[in-house]
């Protein structure tokens, strides 16, 4: 593969994905989420209530539970978010890239002085890789789980 192809194919690669309807009803099962904080206008999921892009759920408050596939470019803000939120009794999960090597990570799930997860949170890691409209993730994702 020449230099030019691997240049376009990193330029073509999406950071949004929706997030794969199996794997979503699963989650769902258990959670019961209200709301989906990061989706399009059509609303794939089916949650009763969600916010698009142009609703930018960062700036609205969300509700008891929340689920969110963030672009993972963006992963801190959106678990800024999910602390503010949980502060309020807001159970949320999110679908991350599983990268520890982050400053999320590190500030939101993992507490370096004492070597433990922080307590308001829980991680699951996805066995596997997701498949995201028929791409496979080039990446392991993992569940972030924050509640009170």
């Amino acid at each position: 593969m020449s230099i030019t192809n691997v240049i376009k194919k990193g330029q073509q690669h999406k950071q949004d994905y929706n997030t794969p309807l199996d794997f979503f009803k699963k989650l769902n099962d258990e959670f019961h989420f209200k709301l989906d904080a990061c989706t399009t206008s059509d609303n794939p999921l089916g949650t009763p209530a969600f916010y698009t892009k142009e609703q930018n759920g960062l700036k609205q408050d969300w509700i008891n539970t929340t689920y969110y596939n963030p672009p993972y470019q963006s992963a801190y803000i959106w678990l800024c978010k999910a602390f503010v939120e949980r502060s309020k009794g807001v159970t949320s999960v999110g679908l991350l890239k599983d990268d520890s090597s982050t400053w999320w990570f590190h500030d939101f799930v993992y507490d370096m002085t004492t070597n433990d997860f922080r307590p308001h949170v829980k991680t699951r890691y996805v066995l596997g890789r997701l498949s995201f409209n028929e791409n496979r993730s080039y990446f392991p994702s993992i569940l972030v789980i924050m509640s009170k």
